[in-house]
């Protein structure tokens, strides 16, 4: 990545698109500090990321990637591991705004159903809205997903960056559909000749 700025104001949202191999989750990494620029900074609130200590910096934030781990445990525990002491209501409203509820109440015991080894009784767009409930219940100031919608359907993922958008969270994706360009205030396309171009969403062509 070479001579790239951009800025997303709170509370908007933003996608990385452009062939593989152009940059995009590198981005997202850096976003992330699961590495540091060789040149230039990462700001958030005006400060550098590294100056940031990391602990309090991530607990800020949640990333979903494509290739979600799903426990050997309830839906309940899937949404709200890793939070200490997570309301019912809580982690069935991260769901909502997942997208998840219709399917979960759908299962034979509904959020106490036991999901297998990796939710081997989910499908694979089942298990990524799984993830992304437990990221929203961590109310997250920054939300990046990392192809995090690839196996839902369109529907569903127009449902998930329209509610993302109401609640005001700060997001990046990386994706290469088209349909979740309408949900974005801008778009940043990369090309693997490392040009790129920022655009507002609804400028944006769709090619």
């Amino acid at each position: 990545l070479n001579d790239i700025t951009f800025s997303i104001k709170q509370g908007e949202t933003a996608a990385l698109v452009g062939a593989s191999g152009a940059g995009k989750t590198t981005i997202a990494d850096l976003i992330s500090r699961f590495y540091d620029p060789t040149r230039g900074r990462v700001l958030v609130d005006g400060a550098d990321i590294k100056d940031l200590k990391i602990n309090h910096f991530r607990q800020r934030m949640a990333v979903v990637s494509q290739d979600t781990f799903i426990f050997n445990a309830t839906v309940r525990e899937n949404i709200a591991y890793g939070i200490d002491n997570a309301s019912d209501e809580a982690v069935c409203q991260a769901a909502g705004v997942a997208n998840a509820l219709g399917f979960i109440l759908e299962l034979p015991q509904g959020f106490d159903t036991v999901l297998g080894d990796r939710g081997v009784r989910l499908s694979g767009g089942q298990r990524q809205r799984i993830a992304i409930a437990r990221a929203l219940l961590r109310d997250p100031e920054i939300l990046i997903l990392d192809e995090a919608t690839s196996a839902v359907t369109v529907d569903q993922e127009r449902w998930l960056y329209s509610r993302l958008a109401e609640a005001g969270i700060t997001t990046v994706s990386v994706g290469h559909r088209s349909s979740l360009l309408p949900y974005q205030h801008q778009v940043l396309t990369l090309n693997p000749d490392q040009s790129w171009c920022l655009q507002d969403a609804r400028e944006y062509r769709f090619e």
